[in-house]
């Protein structure tokens, strides 16, 4: 009934007691035992041949039973072969042991073995049933197959055993949580009926529960016990009371949601990730940032924490592009992990992931893939929500995952507060990936100020519209030309457009030709010719010596 199967008196007498009492053993066959055995670390050298076959090498975060002669079990998990029982073994060596559950947590997942006793040991077994189980077990052989039982040696390290915990009860807070009108002694009475030892009987008492509830830790255990006893049906119904203070929002905070749905609307789907990521990824995208380790991780591809959010967007991306779902527009917004010094920085970023194809596959037209100003575009829409365009550059940059040339950092002053660009071809190559992707990360701290939008009143005059077309350093940046004609035009320029670039014939090499079209309008009077003309001379003087650009 227990789904265990019978193996021989001493192992059937142990697995009985497991499932009776709780407590795992272990039985050894005394003579193939060398001297005294001890419970140690292991050295990180060492091989040990299990029960079941298999041949494992200990880390040195799992714990073994040895005697002189080497490893004869692995602690909690499971014993090694050649301290086994078998039809010919006279005399038995008993073990009955509590072991931290985080250290056979971590054996187990290490290794990947699984067995009834590391199922109990890691969840927590009662820290005072060692000798109970010990002497149940030795009556039960002593029963069943005959013999003298040996004196029980116990070895415990001071100071390292659990030890039963004092928590608070307040009857006040009881009936608070629960919506009830119990009393201090039905309070009472339900905890002692649960063998908890109970000490006062004001509306504040102390509780020790049992050893083997170690389950119950804080005052909402101990409140859920007694409405356990009491019978959940006999809780009324009450309407939960929220005392909530609602502060004012400030109206030049742009929430986040905005954000989010920004994204949406351009065909996004959010994805939100762990923020634990494997050393390996941590070390591809984020090489010059020192990990952030776990003590205690839950997988070993989840030992640090992550410095960037682009490697769970990746992961997301392998995973779908394995399901033949290849055009995705993925993002993702969250906190990552830094270290300065000793200190542990937390950041919020938002980020985004491009790949495949913009649109459906059509007979109309052609697919084309996405392109790295795609990927501008809808960063520059982000940036639109705050009202602060101008606040921000985007400039060409270098970054160790993105590739030369098609990569850039957005800066909003002196402050670096995101990059963009295209996943470098060696990434994309070692993550056996065989399309372009492209990637963006942003501060969401410089995103959430937003300007607050002021009326201006429409000018009932006509605009007035004139083309320039500027040659420049190719290496100069669009947003620097841009600023340049901003700052001379002033307030009468109302829109501005570049329409045409190009690089080629009839133009110096190193160099390229950027066409604008700039709308001027006044609000109090229509623009004249002659103040139109000098207005673009001046915009022409003033980039010609920002940028030392020429009118073609």
């Amino acid at each position: 009934r227990a789904g265990i199967r019978s193996l021989g008196p001493s192992v059937d007498v142990t697995n009985y007691v497991m499932i009776e009492l709780g407590q795992p053993m272990h039985a050894f066959d005394l003579e193939k035992i060398n001297g005294h055995i001890e419970v140690r670390y292991a050295n990180g050298r060492e091989k040990l041949n299990l029960l079941d076959g298999s041949t494992v090498r200990p880390e040195k975060t799992d714990l073994l039973i040895v005697d002189k002669s080497g490893p004869l079990a692995l602690a909690g998990v499971m014993g090694g072969a050649a301290s086994a029982v078998s039809d010919q073994t006279q005399n038995i060596f008993l073990e009955s042991a509590y072991f931290t559950p985080e250290i056979i947590a971590v054996t187990t997942r290490d290794g990947g073995i699984h067995t009834d006793s590391s199922h109990r040991f890691e969840r927590g077994v009662d820290f005072e049933m060692q000798r109970q189980a010990i002497e149940r077990a030795s009556f039960l052989l002593t029963e069943i197959t005959g013999g003298v039982c040996g004196p029980v040696v116990e070895k415990t390290i001071p100071g390292k055993m659990p030890q039963k915990q004092l928590i608070t009860l307040r009857n006040k807070r009881l009936n608070a949580v629960l919506g009830t009108k119990i009393t201090v002694r039905q309070m009472v009475s339900s905890l002692q009926r649960l063998a908890m030892q109970v000490k006062g009987k004001t509306d504040t008492v102390k509780v020790i529960p049992p050893a083997y509830r170690f389950d119950i830790n804080i005052e909402a255990d101990l409140i859920e016990e007694v409405a356990r006893v009491t019978g959940f049906e006999k809780i009324p119904e009450t309407v939960p009371v929220a005392h909530l203070q609602i502060s004012a929002e400030e109206e030049k905070i742009l929430p986040i949601r905005r954000l989010q749905s920004c994204l949406v609307d351009q065909n996004y789907q959010e994805v939100i990730t762990y923020s634990f990521i494997d050393r390996a990824m941590h070390e591809q995208f984020s090489p010059n940032s020192r990990a952030v380790e776990l003590e205690n991780p839950i997988a070993s591809d989840m030992s640090v924490m992550r410095a960037s959010l682009w490697p769970g967007l990746i992961k997301t991306m392998q995973y779908n592009v394995n399901r033949q779902i290849s055009d995705l527009k993925l993002f993702e917004s969250g906190r990552t992990f830094v270290t300065k010094g000793k200190a542990l920085l937390q950041h919020r970023y938002i980020a985004g992931l491009l790949t495949g194809s913009v649109d459906a596959r059509s007979w109309v037209d052609s697919q084309r893939e996405v392109d790295f100003f795609d990927l501008k575009g809808d960063v520059q829409a982000l940036i639109a929500l705050t009202g602060r365009d101008n606040d921000f550059i985007f400039s060409p940059a270098t970054h160790p995952v993105l590739t030369p040339g098609q990569s850039a950092k957005i800066k909003e002053g002196r402050k670096v507060v995101g990059m963009l660009g295209r996943l470098h071809p060696a990434i994309e190559s070692s993550l056996g990936l065989d399309q372009v992707v492209y990637l963006y990360e942003i501060r969401l701290d410089s995103l959430l100020h937003s300007r607050i939008p002021a009326f201006h009143e429409f000018s009932r005059f006509p605009a007035v519209q004139r083309d320039i077309a500027l040659v420049i350093a190719a290496k100069i940046p669009l947003s620097d030309v841009i600023r340049s004609i901003k700052y001379h035009a002033g307030d009468l320029l109302v829109k501005l457009e570049l329409f045409d670039q190009y690089q080629g014939e009839h133009i110096d090499f190193g160099k390229k030709s950027l066409a604008f079209t700039l709308t001027l309008q006044r609000t109090s009077r229509t623009l004249t010719d002659s103040e139109t003309e000098n207005l673009i001379k001046g915009v022409i003087l003033g980039v010609q010596s920002d940028l030392d650009a020429q009118l073609r």
